[in-house]
Protein backbone atom coordinates (compact mmCIF):
# COMPACT_ATOMS: atom_id res chain seq x y z
CA UNK A 1 0.00 0.00 0.00
CA UNK A 2 1.44 3.30 -0.98
CA UNK A 3 1.71 6.23 1.30
CA UNK A 4 -0.86 7.74 -0.25
CA UNK A 5 -2.97 5.56 1.32
CA UNK A 6 -2.19 5.05 4.30
CA UNK A 7 -2.45 9.01 4.44
CA UNK A 8 -6.04 8.53 3.43
CA UNK A 9 -7.16 6.17 6.08
CA UNK A 10 -9.87 8.14 8.42
CA UNK A 11 -10.12 7.35 12.14
CA UNK A 12 -12.02 9.31 14.78
CA UNK A 13 -8.71 9.74 16.96
CA UNK A 14 -7.01 10.78 13.89
CA UNK A 15 -8.08 14.33 13.46
CA UNK A 16 -4.44 15.71 11.24
CA UNK A 17 -4.91 12.57 9.41
CA UNK A 18 -8.40 13.95 7.26
CA UNK A 19 -6.10 17.05 6.38
CA UNK A 20 -3.21 15.19 5.24
CA UNK A 21 -5.56 12.89 2.79
CA UNK A 22 -6.49 16.62 1.50
CA UNK A 23 -3.31 17.54 1.07
CA UNK A 24 -2.04 14.21 -0.83
CA UNK A 25 -4.96 13.98 -3.11
CA UNK A 26 -4.24 17.96 -3.84
CA UNK A 27 -0.71 17.29 -4.71
CA UNK A 28 -2.31 14.29 -6.83
CA UNK A 29 -4.04 16.69 -8.64
CA UNK A 30 -1.47 18.63 -9.08
CA UNK A 31 0.68 16.16 -10.50
CA UNK A 32 -1.62 14.72 -12.89
CA UNK A 33 -2.18 18.38 -14.37
CA UNK A 34 1.49 19.07 -15.00
CA UNK A 35 1.73 15.29 -16.70
CA UNK A 36 -1.72 16.37 -19.04
CA UNK A 37 0.33 19.87 -19.80
CA UNK A 38 3.23 17.65 -20.73
CA UNK A 39 1.39 15.44 -22.82
CA UNK A 40 -0.12 17.68 -24.61
CA UNK A 41 3.04 19.37 -25.78
CA UNK A 42 4.70 16.13 -26.18
CA UNK A 43 1.72 15.33 -29.13
CA UNK A 44 1.98 18.96 -30.42
CA UNK A 45 5.58 18.43 -31.10
CA UNK A 46 5.26 14.42 -32.42
CA UNK A 47 2.64 16.33 -34.61
CA UNK A 48 4.33 18.32 -36.35
CA UNK A 49 7.29 15.88 -36.97
CA UNK A 50 4.42 13.54 -38.54
CA UNK A 51 3.61 16.32 -40.55
CA UNK A 52 6.99 16.72 -41.99
CA UNK A 53 7.13 13.16 -42.46
CA UNK A 54 4.00 12.62 -44.51
CA UNK A 55 4.95 15.67 -46.53
CA UNK A 56 8.79 14.52 -47.59
CA UNK A 57 6.97 10.94 -47.95
CA UNK A 58 4.88 12.40 -50.66
CA UNK A 59 8.63 14.14 -52.12
CA UNK A 60 10.04 10.71 -51.50
CA UNK A 61 7.35 8.92 -53.80
CA UNK A 62 7.62 11.04 -56.37
CA UNK A 63 10.64 10.97 -57.15
CA UNK A 64 12.20 14.07 -55.40
CA UNK A 65 14.84 12.58 -53.36
CA UNK A 66 16.60 15.75 -52.59
CA UNK A 67 13.40 17.36 -51.57
CA UNK A 68 12.44 14.89 -49.63
CA UNK A 69 15.90 14.81 -47.88
CA UNK A 70 15.74 18.33 -47.11
CA UNK A 71 12.69 17.66 -44.75
CA UNK A 72 13.76 14.65 -43.54
CA UNK A 73 16.33 16.82 -41.87
CA UNK A 74 14.22 19.44 -40.80
CA UNK A 75 12.27 16.63 -38.93
CA UNK A 76 15.72 15.18 -37.56
CA UNK A 77 16.58 18.54 -36.57
CA UNK A 78 13.24 19.33 -34.60
CA UNK A 79 13.38 16.18 -32.77
CA UNK A 80 16.97 16.69 -32.07
CA UNK A 81 16.14 20.31 -30.44
CA UNK A 82 13.13 19.33 -28.42
CA UNK A 83 13.41 18.43 -24.80
CA UNK A 84 10.67 16.11 -25.39
CA UNK A 85 11.21 14.10 -28.51
CA UNK A 86 13.73 11.02 -28.05
CA UNK A 87 15.36 9.58 -31.08
CA UNK A 88 12.50 6.61 -31.38
CA UNK A 89 10.57 9.40 -32.08
CA UNK A 90 12.45 10.76 -35.62
CA UNK A 91 14.61 7.59 -36.38
CA UNK A 92 12.48 6.50 -39.06
CA UNK A 93 13.26 9.77 -41.08
CA UNK A 94 17.12 9.44 -40.36
CA UNK A 95 16.72 6.20 -42.15
CA UNK A 96 14.76 7.72 -44.42
CA UNK A 97 17.77 10.04 -44.95
CA UNK A 98 20.34 7.38 -45.09
CA UNK A 99 18.53 5.43 -47.87
CA UNK A 100 17.83 8.91 -49.87
CA UNK A 101 21.12 9.61 -50.08
CA UNK A 102 22.42 6.30 -50.79
CA UNK A 103 19.82 6.38 -54.54
CA UNK A 104 20.48 9.80 -54.94
CA UNK A 105 24.12 8.79 -55.34
CA UNK A 106 25.25 11.25 -52.52
CA UNK A 107 28.23 8.94 -50.94
CA UNK A 108 29.90 11.35 -49.42
CA UNK A 109 26.79 13.46 -47.41
CA UNK A 110 25.71 10.06 -46.68
CA UNK A 111 29.44 9.44 -45.14
CA UNK A 112 29.22 12.64 -43.43
CA UNK A 113 25.47 11.84 -42.13
CA UNK A 114 26.36 8.47 -41.01
CA UNK A 115 29.55 9.42 -39.10
CA UNK A 116 27.26 12.31 -37.37
CA UNK A 117 24.22 9.90 -36.24
CA UNK A 118 26.78 7.03 -35.19
CA UNK A 119 28.33 9.77 -32.83
CA UNK A 120 25.25 11.21 -31.84
CA UNK A 121 23.49 8.15 -30.89
CA UNK A 122 26.18 5.47 -29.98
CA UNK A 123 23.77 3.38 -27.54
CA UNK A 124 20.88 3.45 -30.31
CA UNK A 125 19.56 -0.27 -31.70
CA UNK A 126 20.37 0.76 -35.41
CA UNK A 127 24.15 1.56 -34.77
CA UNK A 128 25.29 -1.37 -35.54
CA UNK A 129 23.26 -0.85 -39.01
CA UNK A 130 24.82 2.26 -39.29
CA UNK A 131 28.37 1.25 -38.87
CA UNK A 132 28.09 -1.77 -41.27
CA UNK A 133 27.00 0.92 -43.65
CA UNK A 134 29.63 3.50 -43.20
CA UNK A 135 31.90 0.48 -43.39
CA UNK A 136 30.85 -0.76 -46.94
CA UNK A 137 31.08 3.20 -47.93
CA UNK A 138 34.93 3.46 -46.71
Amino acid sequence: MTDFFKSAKFDKNNKGGKEKAFYSLDELKKETDRLKRENAAWEKEFSHIIELREKATKLDKSGKYLEAIKIYNEAIQFGENSGRMKISNYAHDINRVIILYGKSKQIDLLKTFLERIIYDYPDYRDFEKWETRLSKIN
